[in-house]
């Protein structure tokens, strides 16, 4: 079973993302961070998350965060962002940084259930996900989404 990581500061938001993924029917374990330090610490684990939801003002965010999200050859989770914002920049920026899509935060639950089914849709269901590595392991055994 894939595991996605709800990467967030904002309590509201993850509870909204998590429960518009439960009333889809999503065929994930879902799991929070609420800064960059417990991203670390999850990214880190022996069973990384596969996709994480990543917003794109999380505190705490340090290069060592950046780096374990954004492995070389791909062996990384696949990290969409999540953000209020619109501006160009950000997009670019986070595009740029690894990051496989850029994607508006909603309004209300209707919102994130739109979002979390477009997101189960697609990277769960169409795409294949890549191998995620632990830090700490041989990456010829890697785990699939």
């Amino acid at each position: 079973m894939p595991t996605i990581l709800i990467a967030d500061d904002d309590p509201a938001d993850r509870h909204l993302l998590r429960l518009a993924f439960d009333r889809i029917g999503c065929r994930a374990r879902i799991e929070e961070a609420a800064d960059g330090r417990e991203l670390a610490q999850r990214l880190r684990a022996a069973d990384p998350p596969d996709l994480v939801l990543l917003d794109l003002n999380m505190p705490f965010m340090s290069d060592e965060v950046r780096a374990l999200l954004h492995r070389p050859g791909g062996s990384g989770p696949v990290v969409l962002i999540l953000s209020g914002s619109s501006a160009e920049s950000d997009v670019r920026r986070s595009l740029a940084q690894g990051a496989r899509a850029y994607m508006h935060k909603p309004d209300g639950l209707r919102g994130f259930e739109a979002l979390a089914s477009a997101i189960d849709a697609f990277w769960l269901r169409v795409a294949r996900l890549p191998p995620v590595f632990a830090p700490d392991t041989d990456q010829s055994e890697g785990s699939h989404g």
